[in-house]
């Protein structure tokens, strides 16, 4: 129709109207607005139709993958959980555990989650190599796997941190905890017991050999004989009243018992399994020195090398291995790491440790550990950091690794050398002897009070209280300060001054909270100062090169100090003590350099001292869980901190 009218238009266009072109034109159009309308009526219709299919087919999917997430999620939550009461089970296979499980399975599809354990990098969490090693990631992902296709999988994380809470002897009690439990592994055999005394002997012909110039403080225990100052060639007379000498000088009797100045070479009690003989006791009662004897001796523990290689710091933990130093350790500092966090240095065979070591941690041979130079300073971790602050609360009164653990420790006779920890051997520990001497320089005599504050290993510093006179003093070693404490005290080198605040940085690590007193010199020459128990078999500390001289020349001087002292008589003076007449430089006109300087006195440069306030550690780990029976079984197992949850994807 529209079709024959358009033709008939074409053909008859002169005949028709104007007005009949335009009504037909207004026709035409009509109906194709109509059709145009109709067709998208139908358009928008099958649109929205399809519309509404596909969002209701992608809200089914979204329900779907949102139900799968779910069970993904609480899959994950719940191996998290799982695992947070698994560590703390006395079962707990340790960090090496995988833990897995089903937690929901349907027609539709299975969830389950794995558990791992990572440790955690102490620059992730700004904290120190130690306090990162009590610390866990528990890593749990949680599935959810499709029932009809195997490549459709649902995977979400969840990570806690958690840090370990030992639970130590002597720590503060509070709601559901027992005293009774305790997560610290025993000391083997009676490390506990041997470790009080400041120097242990559990074997050998001659537990203990000590001569001039020698030291210890603390009270010590020998299964055998002691020699006292048996090396210098002099007649019985003579030594005998040289060790009466000392004795008068520096040991006083009172209510409280002995007590022993410095520099009394025995400055504590002496314990003995088999009784001395005659002339010891003798010699002892010389000196001043108490002593008793026992019935049962304690038990040494084996070294187990191997425990130090590869070590743990609590059982189930992580496995470090220690580093090997080489035979010659030279001008190193040797520090925990990320890999070490307790500082092991540990090396098969003998080591050599020569000028400008620093060793904070425990250093293990298998063979001899020789001494050979100058500024050695070594430290047994003491769980705190760089600024002297506790890793981890109270763990500054942790037990600690010895600093040295070999079969044989000697100290060459020129050496400075200064070690803060126990001193483990399987055979025994020999050397010093060094010559004593001062260093050049200015001479000084700085006293006054001040306190002083470990801060990282080894040194410490020390608050001089005033403004004494710095501007003489170096910090170069050359110079030391005596800091006393108790009837004693002990020399420590300085290495740092700071005139300003009248501060001083010194190798050592020393408490004083309270005003003590202090004297600056020039430092020795030579020195070997230990801070902490020996024990071995048996120990042999030189004499000085110095007293040796012919058994003619020491009736010599000893018939010039009785002539000197009726001389004195008889000039209505007091008389001067053997000793002290050998102290005096003077009495040695014509005598080699070094007697007429420092003459011939005890002053130590070897110096051991143990006062037994610090717990070693035999050997890691340090801690495992705690196993209670009975109504002490809830306590049973590790206790955990949870520092963070979080789903991590």
């Amino acid at each position: 129709m529209f079709i024959s009218r358009q033709l008939k238009f074409r053909h008859g266009i002169e005949r028709t109207s104007r007005k009949d072109v335009l009504s037909l034109s207004a026709a035409h159009c009509r109906q194709g607005i109509a059709l145009f309308v109709v067709m998208v009526a139908i358009s928008m219709s099958l649109v929205l139709t399809y519309s509404f299919i596909r969002s209701q087919s992608v809200h089914l999917q979204i329900n779907e993958n949102s139900s799968r997430t779910d069970w993904a999620i609480q899959a994950a939550q719940t191996g998290a959980a799982v695992a947070i009461e698994r560590i703390q089970s006395t079962d707990w296979l340790g960090v090496d555990e995988t833990l897995s499980r089903e937690v929901h399975a349907d027609n539709e599809g299975t969830a389950y989650y794995e558990v791992i354990f990572n440790s955690i990098s102490s620059s992730d969490l700004d904290s120190t190599p130690a306090e990162a090693s009590f610390m866990l990631a528990v890593e749990s992902t949680g599935f959810w796997a499709s029932a009809k296709n195997p490549d459709e999988i649902v995977e979400r994380r969840v990570e806690v941190i958690v840090r370990l809470k030992p639970r130590l002897p002597g720590r503060t009690i509070r709601d559901g905890d027992s005293d009774s439990a305790s997560d610290l592994i025993s000391n083997p055999g009676d490390y506990d017991q041997i470790q009080s005394y400041a120097l242990f002997a559990s074997g050998g012909d001659k537990s203990l050999v000590l001569d001039p110039a020698d030291r210890i403080d603390g009270a010590i225990w020998l299964k055998n004989k002691l020699q006292v100052y048996g090396d210098p060639r002099w007649s019985s007379s003579v030594r005998d009243e040289f060790l009466a000498d000392i004795g008068a000088r520096f040991a006083t009797v009172g209510a409280g018992g002995p007590t022993y100045q410095h520099p009394h070479p025995l400055a504590g009690s002496i314990t003995f399994y088999q009784t001395p003989a005659n002339s010891v006791q003798q010699d002892l009662g010389n000196l001043g020195v108490a002593w008793n004897k026992v019935d049962s001796q304690p038990e040494y523990p084996t070294i187990n090398y191997s425990d130090y290689e590869n070590y743990q710091i609590y059982a189930g933990g992580f496995v470090y291995s220690a580093v090997d130093p080489g035979s010659r350790i030279d001008r190193k500092e040797l520090r925990p790491t990320e890999d070490n966090p307790l500082g092991i240095f540990f090396h098969r065979g003998d080591v050599s440790v020569d000028d400008d070591v620093i060793i904070q941690g425990t250093l293990v041979s298998t063979g001899k550990i020789a001494f050979h130079g100058d500024h050695s300073h070594l430290s047994s971790f003491n769980w705190k950091d760089d600024s002297g602050i506790e890793v981890l609360s109270e763990s500054s009164s942790w037990r600690r690794l010895p600093a040295i653990v070999a079969y044989e420790v000697d100290f060459h006779r020129h050496v400075q050398v200064s070690v803060h920890g126990a001193i483990v051997t399987k055979r025994r520990m020999k050397g010093a002897g060094g010559s004593f001497g001062y260093e050049n320089g200015n001479q000084v005599s700085i006293v006054g009070t001040a306190t002083a504050l470990p801060g990282q290993q080894p040194y410490s510093v020390v608050r001089l209280i005033g403004s004494p006179d710095l501007a003489l003093l170096n910090g170069r070693g050359d110079y030391a300060i005596w800091l006393q404490d108790g009837e004693s005290g002990s020399w420590y080198e300085i290495v740092g001054i700071d005139s300003l605040n009248h501060q001083l940085t010194i190798a050592g690590e020393v408490t004083h909270t309270a005003a003590t007193n202090y004297l600056i010199r020039l430092n020795r020459k030579l020195f070997v100062d230990l801070h902490g128990p020996v024990s071995g078999e048996s120990h042999d500390i030189n004499r000085l090169t110095e007293w040796e001289f012919s058994e003619s020349l020491w009736s010599d001087l000893y018939s010039t100090w009785e002539d000197d002292n009726r001389e004195l008589v008889q000039n209505s003076q007091p008389e001067i003590r053997f000793t002290e007449w050998l102290e005096t430089p003077a009495n040695f006109t014509g005598w080699p350099e070094f007697y007429r300087t420092y003459g011939l006195n005890i002053e130590p440069t070897f110096h051991l001292r143990h006062k037994g306030e610090i717990e070693y550690h035999w050997s890691p780990p340090f801690f495992e869980p705690y196993v209670g029976t009975g109504d002490l079984s809830e306590f049973s197992g590790f206790r955990w901190e949870i520092l963070s949850w979080q789903e991590i994807q």
